[in-house]
């Protein structure tokens, strides 16, 4: 928005206060101009939920955390007014909390490390790593006790089978490329 100082204050330096969610999540560049719209100086700013996840839009980050939040967590969320959305995430960041006595979220810092490397590992042509199936079973249930990945009989990758074993769930993942898209 637009603040008008007074003239002749001699006012060198001013501080001001913008809400982020007035501006949402992503890129930004904040400028101050004067009256007659010339720019004085100009800043770029990033609003973002505090971790490197890859989220440029409210919908980008309730999308995310599917792995890591219920559907009604996630609702409540979405459906928030704008000015209640950061109410929203301090909730569901409090209810989230393994260790509430920590300044951080471990719980929550995981999770964004583990779709970090979904998004790197598992990307599937333009499908982002975290949302194809093995990358979805990382988010979701982190590094597999034990894999195998044994190599195709022929050169073009169909039928590759590979295993993902999560011993402490009891839960034995199969993962089959039945046309050799990888």
């Amino acid at each position: 928005d637009t603040v008008v100082l007074p003239r002749g204050a001699g006012v060198r330096s001013a501080t001001g206060s913008l809400p982020a969610y007035r501006l949402g999540l992503g890129a930004f560049r904040i400028v101050a101009g004067t009256t007659s719209g010339a720019e004085i100086a100009m800043m770029p700013a990033m609003v973002t939920v505090g971790v490197d996840l890859p989220v440029t839009t409210i919908d980008d980050l309730v999308a995310s955390l599917k792995y890591f939040a219920s559907d009604p967590e996630l609702q409540r969320i979405r459906s928030a007014a704008p000015q209640a959305r950061p109410h929203q995430w301090a909730e569901l960041m409090r209810r989230t909390d393994p260790n509430p006595s920590t300044p951080e979220n471990e719980a929550f810092l995981e999770y964004a490390r583990r779709l970090r490397i979904a998004a790197a590992d598992f990307r599937e042509g333009t499908t982002p790593g975290w949302q194809t199936d093995r990358g979805g079973a990382f988010a979701a249930l982190g590094e597999p006790d034990s894999r195998s990945d044994p190599q195709p009989a022929d050169s073009t990758g169909i039928g590759r089978v590979i295993t993902w074993d999560y011993r402490r769930h009891r839960l034995l993942l199969v993962f089959v490329d039945a046309d050799g898209s990888g």
